[in-house]
């Protein structure tokens, strides 16, 4: 199906908003198709001053800090939009204002390719469940690349790779606010959990973001949905395009049940099943994106076989779930990632045994006390910090013992003082980092740092 590429195709001038990666790789991407860019970023000029300079030895015009506060007076065709830029930013109020159409860097990648798309979103898991696809389609033999909110931007993968079988892009809320025309061949709809409604508000307006792309597809592309989706987003039951479900139950098109990945022929019947027994997939967190996987693979023409080699070899990526260390026997647990309550108390199921929990930050939901059994059950005690570390004490105090300390660094010290051989001290915030780092992966090698400083002896 051909996109809606007039946007794209003309000559006119190029705004680029923001200068992170997104924004690097659709000022790259517009060169190639020969327009004229220029990027603006109202962040501070000495952090950004190497980005500058590489961006204006290729020519490229860029405005920074307070000259970057307005949208230059020029008559662009088109502004390109990076993840970081709020759908309420006064430069989108702006544009509006001028009628200059703001597209994302995610929609000017698609546009861009030749490539079939597979995309997965969700609040928690997406980065699993895209590497599980693309080591799938790999062992398929599928020329495949992988990137979006995860890895390479999709505009520098539109560019290194413009016509391969497969691109398996995880997709943002944040993305999807400037993405009015997105479909992917293949769409995934893993879970959804309240996160980022200080970004979106509420729930039904996060819930509409993650929809979009469902929403454009068409009878000939196939959405993938967790069985309970269509309860979730109401939005979801009337999509034009193919639909397959996965899950927990028997119901679904493809399951998970007793460490077994099934799935069902056309005619209803188990078709077909393998074992995922002693993988991180052998629960039932983590086994319907395993199941997820499967109905992918059917999709896109591929052996569930495959995804069964894929699962053999695949690792926690950083900061998922990862195990760092045992240390006199107390292992470290690295769940940076974990940005909301329910990935939190996802992880405590996962760990298992006695857990001594380090979590805080900034919240992006509002708390209830819909996590404290997993609480009572799981945790020996909850070190906080951050911003939420008072509204987190204060709800979670007649469950747990729950102690606040100032930093990060200074919880995991009282945590490793405090834990006992066969206990694991487990990292899984269930809040941004956003108070106090810059994002999720500069948090988790904050902690990396202070796991290696004690198992070098040296008091964090």
């Amino acid at each position: 199906m051909k996109k809606p590429d007039s946007i794209i195709s003309g000559n006119g001038p190029v705004l680029v908003l923001g200068m992170g990666r997104s924004g690097i790789a659709a000022t790259r991407l517009l060169l190639s198709q020969r327009r004229t860019v220029t990027v603006i970023d109202d962040g501070d000029a000495s952090a950004l001053a190497e980005q500058t300079a590489e961006l204006r030895a290729l020519g490229i015009g860029v405005l920074i800090g307070k000259d970057a506060a307005k949208v230059p007076p020029v008559p662009y065709a088109l502004a390109v939009v990076s993840p970081g830029v709020r759908a309420d930013a006064p430069w989108l109020t702006q544009l509006a204002a001028k009628g200059i159409p703001a597209i994302s860097e995610l929609e000017l990648g698609w546009r861009s390719t030749r490539s079939r798309i597979l995309a997965v979103t969700g609040s928690n898991g997406k980065s699993t469940l895209a590497s599980l696809c693309h080591k799938a389609m790999t062992s398929a033999g599928r020329d495949s690349r992988i990137g979006g909110n995860f890895g390479d931007p999709l505009s520098d993968l539109a560019l290194r790779y413009p016509a391969v079988d497969w691109l398996v892009v995880e997709v943002s809320s944040f993305q999807m606010e400037t993405s009015p025309e997105f479909r992917p061949e293949v769409g995934i709809w893993l879970n959804l959990h309240p996160t980022h409604l200080d970004r979106h508000g509420n729930m039904e307006r996060y819930a509409a973001l993650k929809a979009r792309m469902f929403l454009n597809m068409t009878s000939r592309q196939r959405a993938i949905l967790f069985e309970n989706a269509e309860r979730d987003c109401s939005l979801l039951r009337n999509l034009q395009c193919r639909k397959t479900t996965f899950g927990l139950s028997v119901s679904a098109n493809v399951w998970y049940h007793n460490s077994e990945i099934l799935w069902h022929n056309e005619n209803g019947e188990v078709a077909g099943s393998f074992s995922v027994a002693g993988t991180m997939f052998d629960n039932r967190i983590m086994g319907p994106t395993a199941a997820a996987a499967v109905a992918a693979a059917q999709a896109v023409g591929i052996e569930p076989a495959c995804v069964k080699a894929a699962i053999a070899s695949l690792r926690p990526l950083p900061h998922r779930l990862q195990n760092l260390d045992c240390i006199r026997g107390v292992r470290f647990v690295n769940d940076a990632k974990s940005t909301n309550l329910d990935a939190m108390a996802a992880a405590l199921e996962m760990v298992g045994g006695r857990v001594r929990l380090l979590a805080g930050g900034r919240l992006q939901q509002t708390v209830t006390d819909a996590w404290n059994e997993s609480l009572r059950n799981r945790a020996v005690a909850v070190y906080l910090w951050g911003e939420a570390a008072a509204v987190l004490a204060d709800l979670w105090s007649a469950t747990v013992t729950c102690r606040i300390y100032g930093t990060l660094e200074q919880a995991v010290d009282a945590a490793w003082r405090d834990a006992q051989t066969g206990e694991s001290v487990l990292l899984s915030p269930g809040c941004s980092s956003h108070d106090q780092y810059r994002n999720f992966n500069e948090r988790g090698e904050a902690f990396v740092d202070a796991v290696n400083r004690i198992k070098q002896g040296v008091k964090v």
